[in-house]
């Protein structure tokens, strides 16, 4: 991230200073309790960046998506990030994950409203249904909320419906390597090409080709956004220039919204980074960013590993022998 190499260029202790506050308080060790700059005055060098939009579900939605999956006891809507929509589907831009009782993920659902050949716009071709996904995204239904229809406007049966369903979830190659819905089908007689026949639904192969790469992207950007949104968020937190201690204080606000493990890694290094640069440059100690440093990585399998990059930033800075010892023992 450019403000990495900034802090690096202008403070080089910043890593040692986060790593030091970090082992500080992982060892349990006081810090020297200096005065200087209030909170609010560091926080006022930087703005931090909202969250991701907050999609609001009408209640029609939500009936409709506890009849599509029964175990659901509620329904978090997420928005996705702008640049992973792809162009023909503008405007779909929010995702819906359904949880248990017991908070366990119990599927994803994507509504989608878009033509089934980018560049129509006439109501016959016009997809409008609802994917829904179980917990590993593999497509369990394809919810018309208006007849998928046949090239010729005849609407799919149920069956035709169902095997729709089991061939855009693991849609064959020969298909995804059609660029386009429209080449499908020769351009003279309308007939599906015959290397397709086998391939795609009897009479709906601009659908098939067409929901196959929906579902596919659909995927893709499930698993992406998350972190597609914390990176953003971090690179809007870094760009405006601010002294180290106001950058250790805004990743320690902005690490427990953050919603990926990667993330928070990343924004954990950062922070450390910073803090020791801070320190180091005889700014006063921060509780805030130290009781962020201890929990951020409660939940990481990997804490170990972390806190012993932690240790060998500190000895090599040689900034605290007994911190870098402290730090040692967190790591056993």
């Amino acid at each position: 991230m450019p403000n990495a190499a900034r802090h690096t260029a202008s403070a080089p202790a910043s890593q040692a200073t986060r790593w030091w506050a970090a082992l500080t308080l992982l060892a349990g060790c006081a810090a020297p309790a200096p005065t200087g700059a209030p909170v609010g005055g560091l926080l006022s060098e930087l703005q931090l960046p909202p969250p991701p939009p907050h999609p609001v579900l009408s209640g029609d939605q939500t009936e409709l998506y506890r009849q599509l999956l029964p175990t659901a006891a509620r329904f978090e809507a997420r928005a996705i990030p702008p640049a992973l929509v792809a162009a023909a589907d503008r405007g779909n831009d929010s995702y819906v994950v359904a949880r248990d009782a017991n908070g366990e993920v119990v599927g994803t659902l994507r509504d989608l409203i878009a033509p089934v050949i980018p560049g129509r716009t006439t109501d016959a071709d016009q997809l409008d249904l609802t994917l829904v996904f179980d917990p590993r995204l593999r497509l369990v239904d394809l919810h018309p909320r208006r007849p998928l229809l046949k090239s010729g406007g005849q609407p799919l049966t149920d069956d035709e419906r169902r095997e729709l369903t089991r061939l855009v979830d693991d849609p064959p190659a020969e298909l995804l390597a059609t660029a386009r819905p429209d080449d499908t089908v020769d351009g003279v007689t309308g007939a599906t090409v015959d290397a397709l026949r086998p391939r795609v639904v009897a009479g709906a192969a601009y659908t098939s080709r067409r929901l196959a790469g929906v579902v596919r992207d659909t995927r893709a950007l499930i698993e992406r956004a998350p972190l597609v949104w914390d990176q953003q968020r971090l690179q809007a937190l870094l760009e405006p220039p601010a002294s180290d201690a106001a950058l250790a204080l805004g990743l320690a606000a902005l690490l427990p919204t953050l919603t990926t493990l990667e993330a928070r890694r990343g924004a954990l290094q950062m922070m450390a980074h910073a803090y020791a640069q801070a320190l180091a440059t005889a700014a006063p100690p921060a509780p805030q960013v130290e009781a962020a440093l201890l929990s951020a990585l409660a939940d990481d399998p990997e804490r170990g590993a972390e806190l012993a990059r932690a240790c060998y930033q500190l000895a090599r800075r040689e900034l605290s022998g007994n911190t870098v010892a402290a730090c040692l023992r967190q790591v056993d």
